[in-house]
């Protein structure tokens, strides 16, 4: 059941953005007291971006969970849904069809070309020497 307002009040969106920027922050002091002195180990040592990587997969994917169930930014949520999906199943190929330049020509003019090159060819082998 719903709780009634008086009609024209509103609802405290300030009291709910500090609620959730508290709770953003808290987050964010978890991360900076558990994974960033990891990361900075992780350095220290010298392990290779590969290495660091790996280690900080399951945070990103994490993150990235996070911001897809939980942004109310549209664009947002979608760019990490579609980094998760491409996480999982690889991202999609494009497929792109070439064309040569040379092949919708009628075999004399192929011809043509051939021996225009070669004589370039030959021309510029004769002013070398």
């Amino acid at each position: 059941m719903s709780r009634s307002r008086k009609k024209g009040a509103r609802p405290n969106y300030a009291e709910h953005n500090m609620a959730k920027n508290i709770d953003e922050l808290r987050k964010f002091e978890d991360w900076k007291a558990d994974v960033l002195p990891k990361l900075a180990a992780l350095v220290r040592e010298g392990k290779s971006s590969k290495e660091i990587r790996k280690f900080a997969q399951a945070y990103l994917t994490a993150r990235q969970v996070t911001i897809a169930l939980t942004s109310e930014d549209e664009q947002a949520a979608l760019k990490a849904i579609d980094a998760i999906t491409h996480q999982n199943e690889g991202k999609p190929k494009e497929r792109v069809e070439h064309k040569h330049q040379y092949s919708e020509l009628k075999d004399e003019e192929l011809d043509a070309v051939l021996l225009s090159e070669l004589n370039d060819v030959t021309d510029d082998t004769k002013s070398n020497h």
